[in-house]
């Protein structure tokens, strides 16, 4: 799936990838787990990607989705990226995600925090095509619009 911009200033339009984003978390902190998430995927489409996130459909968790694998997989075949964060949980189910990406042959960048980076199991790292390990948000968004700026993505 691909969006396109115009921008404002040219009238032109330009494509932009899109991404699906994974993110979990260990529940109880809706509100704050609704605040990272908002500014994330601010973030990931300051950077010139598109995000696309199951989570933030459902409401940050508070209406699940019925069959949240197969709609995982279903945006995941429509995206050129795969952005899976981990910081805020257990990520479990995150790396059935992942792991499909990667069959599908799409990068797969993982969103880990300093304090979480010794959690990060040995199949989520062999899923990852890459790993940005960040200290805080500032430190996420300075690392993140250069890694995906960098990212040769297949296009359909």
């Amino acid at each position: 799936m691909e969006s396109t911009k115009t921008t404002p200033d040219l009238g032109v339009e330009i494509e932009r990838p899109t991404a699906f984003v994974a993110m979990k978390f260990d529940g109880g902190k809706v509100e704050e787990f609704e605040q990272w998430g908002t500014a994330l995927l601010k973030a990931i489409q300051e950077a010139g990607v598109e995000p696309d996130c199951l989570v933030q459909e459902e409401g940050w968790g508070k209406n699940p989705h019925e069959h949240p694998l197969q709609e995982a997989e279903r945006r995941i075949d429509e995206s050129e990226v795969l952005i899976m964060d981990i910081s805020r949980g257990s990520g479990f189910g995150c790396g059935a995600e992942a792991g499909y990406a990667r069959a599908k042959g799409k990068p797969v960048i993982v969103l880990v925090s300093t304090d979480k980076q010794t959690e990060l199991s040995s199949t989520r790292k062999d899923a990852a095509s890459h790993i940005l390990i960040y200290e805080n948000f500032e430190d996420l968004t300075a690392k993140l619009t250069p890694l995906i700026m960098g990212l040769q993505v297949k296009k359909k």
